[in-house]
């Protein structure tokens, strides 16, 4: 049997903080998630602090897993993101897995918006 897990993939990590309590924001990244696409197969492994999706933006793109972490943080929330790619992808040329992040982020934060507005 071959071992996948010797293999190198892309991982990529990114976090932010939001100005809204810890409930607050997992409501937000819940919805978020609801989206299909880009997000399928979403899991909420702790009840408000870890998420696990797979990204796929498109019918022709291979999905990318994601793992959502939810932390207090003084200034109120901090998410942390992780991608990681399939086994056999060697190098993210077009930055996907940053901009996967970094739309999320974007998306979460807007949500947020929407409820104190």
């Amino acid at each position: 049997m071959f071992d996948h897990s010797t293999l190198m993939s892309v991982r990529c990590q990114k976090d932010d903080c939001f100005d809204a309590p810890q409930p607050a924001v997992a409501a937000a990244v819940r919805i978020v998630l609801s989206r299909q696409p880009p997000y399928v197969h979403t899991t909420e492994t702790q009840r408000d602090s870890t998420f696990k999706t797979n990204v796929k933006p498109s019918w022709w793109l291979l999905g990318t897993d994601m793992t959502v972490e939810l932390k207090p943080s003084p200034s109120g929330t901090q998410i942390v993101a992780k991608t990681t790619s399939q086994w056999f992808i060697m190098g993210d040329v077009f930055s996907y897995y940053n901009r996967y992040i970094d739309d999320f982020f974007g998306d979460v934060r807007a949500k947020l918006k929407c409820y104190r507005a």
